[in-house]
């Protein structure tokens, strides 16, 4: 989260593992945005209905709900319900499916890759539509896990890795990085095969992994099959095999 939070810039694509708390991160950092600032507008796009109410249910109401009482009393919320936190201030929070009407200073694209593939149509409205609906000195933030090498969430990673997506700052949250990825070293040792990959992926990062990180990549590995390098990929490019 502070890694992404420290290289922010106006146009934003993350390519993480699962379960990093991203989504999270960014939705406290948006409220803090809207408590402090005037007229500040941010929309939250998820890739299904139900995940915008969950977005809205348990980041954004429940962190707004659990401010201390003489701070919720400054900035009271004139609109807290529907998938909308609309303060007096007059900045607010919107989650939805879709963004067309209207300026948004912060826009927020949640699985986009997921969206990409499952839903092309709603995509291309997203990027002619929602894209469209934020100032140049606005933020775009797109994160997702990948989704095959099809749609736009693919072509904006390979563009903004080579620098040619028109300003987009690409990040990469591989799954070695979390902490709490690890698994006791007395677990199943490892297979043959198993053992040359994470040798090989030791020689690319030049660093070791240690034998707890080794053991969690075994047994996730065997818990997903290939699916594995989409949910939990190494590299950029092993995300999209």
């Amino acid at each position: 989260q502070l890694e992404l939070l420290d290289s922010l810039a106006y146009r934003n694509v993350d390519l993480k593992v699962r379960q990093l708390g991203v989504t999270t991160g960014y939705c406290m950092l948006w409220l803090d945005s809207i408590l402090f600032n005037r007229d500040l507008r941010v929309g939250i796009v998820a890739h299904t209905k139900d995940d915008a109410k969950i977005i809205f249910r348990d980041k954004i109401k429940y962190a707004y709900d659990a401010l201390p009482v003489e701070l919720r009393a400054r900035l009271p919320a004139r609109k807290c319900d529907s998938g909308e936190l609309l303060l007096e201030n007059g900045s607010g929070i919107r989650v939805g499916v879709t963004f067309r009407s209207g300026t948004v200073q912060v826009l927020h694209v949640t699985e986009y890759g997921y969206i990409c593939q499952r839903q092309p149509q709603r995509a291309e409205e997203i990027r002619t539509g929602a894209f469209q609906a934020v100032p140049a000195d606005g933020i775009i933030v797109v994160e997702a896990t990948a989704k095959g090498r099809a749609g736009h969430f693919y072509d904006l990673c390979q563009e903004a890795q080579k620098g040619t997506a028109g300003g987009w700052r690409f990040s990469f949250l591989p799954w070695f990085k979390h902490p709490e990825y690890v698994l006791s070293a007395e677990s199943p040792v490892e297979y043959a095969q198993e053992k040359a990959y994470l040798d090989n992926l030791e020689m690319e990062l030049d660093a070791p992994l240690a034998p707890q990180q080794r053991q969690w990549w075994c047994r996730k590995r065997r818990e997903l099959g290939d699916e594995m390098y989409a949910e939990y990929p190494s590299t950029p490019e092993e995300a999209f095999r």
